[in-house]
């Protein structure tokens, strides 16, 4: 659902967010293009435009203050979806090294395999715009090979504007063969813990879900009513959806308004 219509200033559609000054200076000429909401009412996806780059932890930090001033205890997620038209100065491999440590936060939210791996790879760029990727031999950097190629082009085209080729190459170890060893064995026991973790939260999501159905049927036979749609987590923690449905509607707002 889309909730601004057309580009606005950060901060007028945002008005009332108090930030520090050197914050504020950052995001003052910072579009808003959209504003999207998902059918549970829970999630808020923020699209904003910026001319100047932004490091992930700054993008991060105002994704709470907007959390914590407008939305107060209610379960609503919000994220902030970064596009920039930078200046010439910045070729992909001058974005790749003043980004860096922000594709490192990135990937540490998305995987921490991969986020070791790209912290122990080696990097250069070819012709301008062919990102030749060495990464530690192993049998996990082959299986994960496709996802962080995947991630580090889809940043460059979509965010940066900036489109790249990557090519990947293997390096043998250059340390003795036991702490290649154990350095493997850590990539493998981490690639396995990830993936334990990502099928116990799919089973837990599978047994709220449940929960939640049996919970609805549970109701809706002792007061005779038809199935209706559970309420979301932000109902449940005392934003109801008429208040969420409202906010939205101010920001659509030209000017935005903050009064029902």
């Amino acid at each position: 659902m889309e909730q601004v219509g057309t580009a606005k200033l950060f901060f007028d559609v945002f008005p009332t967010l108090k930030v520090e000054d050197s914050v504020r200076m950052l995001f003052l000429d910072v579009e808003v293009k959209k504003i999207t909401t998902n059918s549970t009412r829970d999630f808020l996806h923020i699209y904003i435009f910026s001319r100047h780059l932004f490091r992930k932890h700054q993008i991060w930090q105002m994704e709470q203050k907007i959390k914590e001033q407008l939305f107060g205890t209610s379960m609503v997620n919000i994220h902030i979806e970064e596009e920039y038209s930078l200046s010439e100065q910045y070729t992909p491999e001058n974005l790749m090294n003043e980004y860096f440590d922000s594709f490192l936060l990135e990937l540490d939210q998305k995987s921490v395999v991969e986020r070791s791996m790209l912290q122990n790879s080696k990097y250069e760029f070819r012709e301008g715009n062919i990102l030749c990727l060495t990464l530690k031999d192993s049998i996990v950097a082959q299986g994960k090979k496709e996802s962080i190629t995947a991630y580090l082009t889809d940043v460059f085209r979509h965010r940066f504007g900036r489109p790249i080729e990557i090519q990947v190459l293997y390096e043998k170890p250059k340390e003795s063969k036991l702490k290649y060893n154990e350095a493997r064995i850590r990539q493998e026991v981490d690639a396995i813990l990830e993936q334990t973790a990502a099928v116990r939260e799919e089973s837990k999501l599978k047994k709220e879900q449940e929960t939640v159905k049996e919970g609805g049927n549970n109701a809706d036979a002792g007061n005779g009513r038809s199935a209706g749609r559970p309420k979301t987590l932000a109902q449940s923690e005392g934003a109801s959806e008429k208040e969420f449905e409202c906010y939205c509607h101010r920001l659509s707002c030209d000017p935005p308004k903050f009064m029902c």
